[in-house]
């Protein structure tokens, strides 16, 4: 008897919920998400060896450039938990029209969102940037880094497809032909190397941009050659449905804020960490490149956790949803442990990824330590979040998320502006934000408001 990998996937959702099917869906994410944040991460290592207002000022204009990418994840994320749904539901044509409605929200959006980066960054980045030397820097890096926005967002429409109908071994592929492609262009177009211009900051944005337009290339070629067309209806030319994309939005748009304020309170709280001086930036934004990283465990067992829950729901089996939640929780926790043992017993090593300059490596440990500490609680309170995203009810994980947000900006302006405390204490505030998270958003889950949302 023949039948399809989905027809497969959903079986096993509903007769396996181990911690090796879990992973099974989350490792390939993770190899996906990790790639995606090495694009920054490799930014800020390179600029790490050009100088502190370099590194300062990439690092800013990356958060400023994530903060309308994460928008469009919003997108993705409620366009994903539809089509896990769908999914769920073997209603497999409907996800092609829910592919072809995203992209027609998606693009125009993206135009949009390039306009502001290309022609109004240094309007909007002076407004809270204090040094004008990193105002400048970090303008110039958005001026070529803006025309990746096209090809990030059509990759998060496509990540969408992938995940929600459980075929994520590609988003491994796609992602580590990326990772290549900016590491060797960030060497060649940072230093000039092989025969290239040596263009610096510049050098740093073209490279991450062709590395997005790779990721295009082949998750794109990926779909024409082995994903069944007719079966999901792609790429069919059909009309704008009002309707269809009100249902994607409404389910989206909180979720869109959300992240709009999550990365947002982010980039206040470097910006804030910026009047504590040049040398404390440049710091934070070593430490959240390996903040960036370490997360990335737990961000593919959130995105795992996203795909079971909307799928359980479809199949109408709610009482398995809190189960799931804690064993992804275990496996986070288990993969929190590693890490941290690995950073408590080498923090120079990891650091000199980062940058060669001593006194910034013997400044960044506690910083270091406190993040390493701080991931145990994250990992509880997301994986409880993500929860509340996966049944649907994202306008209440909108709430949840503001009042947290306004919490942590709270205790962070207190730390810096009121105690002037030492820069391992402003990023303890991380503790502040994930425990209010953690209980709030395990009382609405043990609630059971969240069963019963139609989507």
């Amino acid at each position: 008897m023949v039948c399809s990998y989905n027809t497969i996937f959903a079986f096993a959702l509903k007769q396996d919920h181990s911690y090796k099917n879990i992973l099974r869906i989350a490792f390939p994410l993770f190899i996906s998400y990790f790639g995606q944040n090495v694009v920054n991460v490799t930014d800020t290592a390179f600029m790490g060896r050009v100088g502190e207002t370099e590194l300062g000022a990439v690092g800013n204009a990356g958060l400023f450039y994530m903060l309308f990418i994460l928008i469009a994840v919003g997108f993705s994320n409620g366009l994903q938990i539809i089509i896990g749904r769908k999914n769920g539901e073997n209603d497999y044509k409907t996800i092609g029209r829910l592919i072809q409605q995203g992209l027609y929200f998606s693009l125009p959006l993206a135009s949009i969102m390039f306009c502001v980066l290309y022609f109004f960054s240094n309007d909007i980045l002076g407004l809270f940037v204090k040094s004008p030397q990193i105002l400048e820097t970090a303008t110039a890096f958005l001026k070529v880094r803006s025309f990746g926005i096209f090809f990030a967002i059509v990759n998060l429409v496509f990540t969408a497809l992938f995940v929600g109908i459980a075929k994520t071994k590609v988003l491994s592929i796609a992602s580590l032909v990326m990772t290549l492609t900016n590491v060797l262009l960030d060497y060649c177009l940072i230093f000039g190397k092989f025969g290239l211009p040596e263009l610096g900051v510049e050098g740093a944005a073209l490279a991450s941009t062709i590395a997005e337009i790779a990721n295009t290339i082949v998750l794109g070629g990926y779909i024409l050659l082995y994903i069944d067309l007719g079966k999901y209806e792609l790429f069919r030319l059909v009309k704008i449905n009002p309707e269809r994309l009100k249902r994607i939005l409404n389910l989206s748009y909180p979720m869109m804020l959300q992240n709009f304020l999550s990365f947002g309170s982010w980039f206040i709280f470097f910006s804030i960490i910026e009047h504590l001086g040049e040398r404390e930036l440049a710091i934070s934004h070593i430490i959240r490149s390996i903040y960036m990283l370490i997360m990335m465990p737990v961000f593919s067992l959130t995105s795992a956790t996203n795909t079971l829950v909307s799928n359980l729901i479809g199949q109408h089996e709610s009482d398995k949803v809190i189960p799931v939640i804690w064993k992804s929780t275990l496996l986070g926790l288990a993969s929190n442990l590693a890490i941290g043992i690995f950073i408590w017993a080498a923090p120079e090593m990891i650091l000199s990824i980062f940058t060669n300059n001593t006194d910034l490596i013997s400044e960044s440990i506690g910083s270091l330590f406190v993040i390493s500490f701080s991931m145990f609680l994250f990992t509880i309170a997301f994986l409880q979040f993500t929860g509340i995203n996966g049944s649907g009810n994202t306008v209440h994980s909108l709430i949840i998320e503001a009042i947290n947000i306004s919490i942590y900006l709270i205790a962070t302006y207190i730390a810096v502006e009121i105690l002037a405390a030492p820069l391992e204490v402003v990023w303890s505030t991380e503790f502040v934000y994930f425990t209010f998270l953690a209980l709030m958003s395990y009382f609405y889950m043990k609630s059971d408001v969240w069963k019963g949302k139609k989507i």
